[in-house]
């Protein structure tokens, strides 16, 4: 809309021109309507008729207007479209990228179950070295209560053969 604003600043800048009130939406409102009846006039005269046509300045130089107009759109509408295509290919590369980090997530999970239930080689030799450990202590527990058992009994079995002195 700036740049209909502009033509319409430029417009009012002209002696000849004498609209008043004249801004960028009814720039481009006259504009569009001037194509329009060229785009009727032009279908019009392609009816076949018995005369020649006359074809002046403002008839060519709408015939321009109108055919910049037209690729304007078609680029506008190229445009959008390249857009959307490669809107389209980042988000099925995204999909892909997501679909490729759930299985590498999923193995890595698997991995590291498998680690959980079988161990590495470091894990495994540090938990059979610490349940070594702890039946070697339970043994030895074991043997000092025995020890200590035997003990007790020989001190009371030696007390009771002494008598009273």
């Amino acid at each position: 809309m700036d740049v209909w604003d502009s033509v319409a600043r430029n417009l009012n800048t002209l002696d000849e021109f004498n609209r008043r009130h004249f801004d960028g939406k009814r720039a481009q409102a006259r504009f569009n309507l001037l194509l329009r009846d060229h785009k009727e006039r032009n279908v019009a005269s392609n009816r076949p008729s018995g005369s020649d046509e006359v074809v002046d300045e403002r008839v060519v130089l709408l015939d321009d207007l109108s055919s910049q107009v037209e690729e304007a759109k078609k680029e506008e509408a190229d445009r959008a479209d390249s857009e959307a295509e490669a809107a389209a290919r980042a988000e099925e590369s995204v999909v892909l990228v997501r679909e490729e980090e759930m299985k590498s997530q999923g193995k890595r999970k698997n991995r590291e179950g498998d680690d959980e239930a079988a161990g590495g080689k470091m894990p495994k030799v540090l938990t059979l070295m610490n349940d070594a450990n702890k039946s070697e202590l339970e043994l030895r527990k074991f043997m000092f209560e025995k020890e200590l058992e035997e003990h007790q009994k020989e001190r009371g079995a030696s007390q009771g053969t002494r008598g009273p002195s």
